[in-house]
């Protein structure tokens, strides 16, 4: 139980972590520097593919060892909280519509994710309903939506002993939308995407026996694979910076100073020629057919480091990330109306103004994952009132009919 508590709290941690890259990346306009932090959307795998692959994870854990005996229940549960969070898509979706036709109506600059419809009425309202028409910083709440429909089947096949259908089958569909996404229509997304959550569903089928897998090997072997894994995400890391970060004037700068050689930089030059096919496997607006992997490979990263320094992190940042990754919906929904009221403020774009916001933001986000403590206290507070009330009422009547 011990264990099982522990792996809780690391996925709690990883998609705390995971939300606060997002909040940085959304609010990029406003969050430089710190949006390079989380790799500023330029990296060959993000918090997002990071988030949905965790999110198959939870759902895999808290469900899957159950659903062969409680299917019927266990469906009727992840049914309506996927018509839940489909009733939260349409509002947050209505609500960013609101606020860009405000901003365009009134000459604000304009900062939502998505474009104006071109279409108005009932077509409108029916584009939003069938999920074809999407705006705001929220989208991937009408991605949760539909996997949550199709979560019990998938958890049930990976149950029996033809498990290996369900990833077979995610996989065709996301190489075919690489391959022909005008195939999918504006389903490509759903496509794209799914293969992600997928991934965590599986995961959480075999977690355990990874897990057990892995310390089962001797002290050397288990240290050289840990070795392995942080060394190939290091190198792919620095890689994936030199190639789509724009560093080349630093680099000609250093060279120039004399801190390195000329010849590197030559190498350097040489491997900018070889980006477009890289950024075709691992970027091609995030539908690289490699990605996948590097997410995987990424999350074995992060949690080999979180074992190592657990203590050490969990003491200094636990208390915030661990808080943001157990309310994370409500992150989502509140950073898709934050960030462009923010963003539409009329300040100077600099460092300061930058931090500032960026401080008034992430505090605004910790504020909403502490609302059931704000609220529990409200709650404490005026029933302590209201029993004051009552006492003190009590006490003056018994002394009125006393005299």
């Amino acid at each position: 139980m011990k264990q099982a508590k522990q792996r809780v709290v690391a996925i709690d941690y990883f998609r705390g972590l995971c939300i606060l890259a997002v909040i940085l990346n959304h609010s990029m306009l406003f969050s430089m520097p710190f949006a390079y932090l989380s790799g500023a959307s330029m990296l060959w795998t993000s918090a997002a593919e990071m988030f949905l692959l965790l999110s198959g994870l939870t759902l895999g854990i808290v469900r899957g060892s159950r659903i062969k005996d409680d299917f019927k229940n266990l469906t009727l549960k992840m049914w309506r909280r996927s018509a839940y969070i489909y009733l939260i898509n349409i509002i947050i979706v209505s609500l960013s519509l609101l606020l860009a036709l405000y901003f365009t109506s009134h000459g604000v600059n304009n900062y939502i994710l998505g474009e104006l419809p071109h279409q108005s009425g009932l077509s409108l309202l029916w584009s939003m309903a069938n999920l074809s028409y999407g705006i705001g910083w929220a989208s991937f709440l009408a991605l949760y939506s539909v996997y949550m429909v199709f979560a019990p089947f998938l958890l049930y096949a990976l149950r029996s002993k033809f498990w290996y259908t369900v990833p077979l089958v995610s996989l065709t569909f996301f190489v075919f939308n690489y391959i022909q996404p005008e195939v999918f229509g504006y389903a490509s997304n759903f496509a794209l995407w799914q293969v992600y959550f997928v991934m965590g569903l599986v995961l959480s089928r075999f977690r355990v026996s990874i897990i057990s897998r892995a310390y089962s090997l001797n002290r050397y072997m288990r240290k050289g694979a840990a070795t392995t894994v942080l060394l190939a995400t290091s190198l792919i890391l620095a890689l994936n910076i030199l190639l789509n970060f724009n560093i080349s004037p630093y680099v000609d700068r250093m060279v120039h100073q004399g801190l390195i050689p000329a010849r590197l930089e030559a190498y350097y030059i040489q491997l900018l020629q070889h980006r477009s096919r890289l950024d075709i496997m691992f970027m091609n607006s995030r539908t690289g057919v490699l990605r996948p992997a590097i997410t995987l490979l990424f999350l074995a990263a992060a949690y080999i480091l979180y074992q190592r320094h657990k203590q050490f992190l969990l003491r200094q940042t636990g208390r915030y990330i661990n808080k943001l990754g157990s309310e994370t919906m409500w992150v989502f929904v509140a950073q898709a109306l934050a960030i462009p009221l923010l963003a539409a403020l009329p300040l100077p774009r600099n460092v300061l103004t930058n931090s500032l916001l960026t401080i008034v933001l992430v505090t605004a986000m910790w504020q909403v994952a502490n609302r059931r403590e704000i609220l529990v206290s409200a709650k404490s507070y005026v029933s302590t009132l209201k029993n004051s009330y009552s006492q003190a009422k009590y006490n003056y009547l018994s002394r009125y009919e006393d005299a």
